[in-house]
């Protein structure tokens, strides 16, 4: 199968997003360091030892600091979704040859997608989280520091200076300002402005290729990516499966049918591509028919068993080589889009170093660190940059994934 269309692409948008995301940072920060300020003021100038009310107004504080950040942030976003789905507009113009336009609509259908509770202000649901973590560790605080206060037998003055001591901890502990979603998911700024692009991009590239396709080139058959979240079980199951676009062509699930099961969710890597009706024949025979993921015993199985009959008809090979090279894919893609998967490990383990070099692939530098136990920096690992360091000794999946920058 050939490569999917949008990953480069989608490459240098996560990595022009990074300057989006690295205005947003210098905003938390900014918010970070007035709300510590003015938490110091209110601890010294008011009673906040023996005054809930006055405790109360802090947590105010930290509520309407919050609420401006929520509207900086959002602009910051906004202007980087519009990016986004114009730059995948123009893929797809691209994949389609058809005039495609990113419209309102699409942006307003992605807002939906990844706030949906949250209307207007992208940045709300990230904000509104992070003022409720940083006013859980102000109450924490002002609980240890009458406990504090107690056992020493301070006074009311030594409470209120040891009240500002612990906001101040609290306030500006980089971890208050980062949250775990519903779905046990961790985000701080970089990511969920990546998140946010990636997502964008994804739906706007595959909706706008189904939209325009059959103007295109007379067809309505796409085929999901292979190489996405190996730890997706929504998407999985979907790798390499045939789609009607428009639920025109019987015998395929829709496009339609693999978004409500969950395939092509926020922050998913998984694109469509065309798929030829002459070139592909064999494949659409072979797919006509087969139930959709969610209905088979054993989706994932059903899923490589589709990708090894393929290989074995495109390239005429047995089925051994083509497990061998499926899995080989899979391995490839997982690295490339910086998702490494169980078994990831020990597959790179036996990589020579010109292979992770070459699986490396987008422009990307692998430089070796020396073995461990010599003098310049003994089992250094990291990536800067495109220059990924990796200690050849223990490469792991950690270290795969910060060979992609993830």
């Amino acid at each position: 199968m050939k490569e999917s269309p949008l990953p480069p692409q989608l490459r240098r948008l996560v990595e022009k997003a990074d300057s989006a995301a690295k205005k947003a940072d210098a905003v938390v920060r900014e918010a970070i360091h007035a709300i510590r300020a003015e938490l110091s003021l209110l601890a010294r100038e008011a009673d906040v030892g023996s005054s809930a009310r006055e405790r109360n107004r802090a947590y105010g504080v930290v509520a309407d600091r919050m609420a401006k950040l929520s509207k900086r942030l959002d602009d910051i976003l906004r202007a980087n979704l519009n990016f986004a789905g114009r730059m995948a507009a123009d893929r797809a113009a691209d994949a389609t040859g058809v005039k495609v336009r990113y419209s309102r609509e699409h942006a307003e259908e992605v807002i939906a997608l990844i706030s949906p509770q949250q209307g207007e202000n992208l940045a709300a649901v990230f904000t509104d989280k992070m003022a409720r973590n940083v006013v859980v560790r102000l109450r924490s605080a002002v609980v240890d520091a009458f406990r504090e206060n107690a056992v020493a037998g301070g006074s009311m003055k030594s409470l209120a200076r040891l009240i500002d001591e612990k906001w101040q901890s609290a306030a500006g502990d980089g971890s208050a300002y980062v949250f775990t979603d519903s779905a046990g998911r961790k985000w701080n700024t970089r990511t969920y402005m990546a998140m946010n692009a990636r997502t964008n991009a994804m739906r706007v590239y595959n909706d706008l290729l189904c939209a325009n396709l059959a103007k295109a080139s007379g067809s309505d058959l796409v085929r999901v990516s292979l190489g996405g979240d190996p730890h997706c079980e929504e998407c999985k199951p979907w790798e390499g499966r045939i789609l009607s676009a428009t639920g025109a062509t019987a015998g395929f699930p829709t496009y339609d049918e693999a978004k409500d099961a969950g395939c092509f969710h926020p922050n998913c890597v998984h694109t469509l591509e065309a798929v030829d009706e002459t070139a592909d024949a064999d494949e659409i025979e072979a797919q006509r028919g087969v139930p959709p993921p969610n209905e088979a015993d054993d989706p994932l199985r059903q899923a490589f068993d589709l990708a090894v009959g393929r290989e074995m008809r495109q390239r005429g090979i047995g089925r051994e080589e083509a497990v061998a090279a499926v899995s080989r894919e899979r391995v490839r893609e997982a690295i490339r889009n910086g998702l490494p998967f169980e078994g990831t490990e020990d597959a790179a383990d036996g990589l020579t170093d010109e292979e992770v070099v070459r699986l490396a692939g987008h422009g990307h530098v692998v430089e070796f660190a020396p073995t461990k136990g010599t003098k310049r920096k003994p089992g250094a690992e990291g990536f800067d940059g495109h220059v990924m360091t990796l200690d050849r000794e223990r490469v792991t999946a950690e270290a795969i994934r910060r060979l992609m920058g993830a």
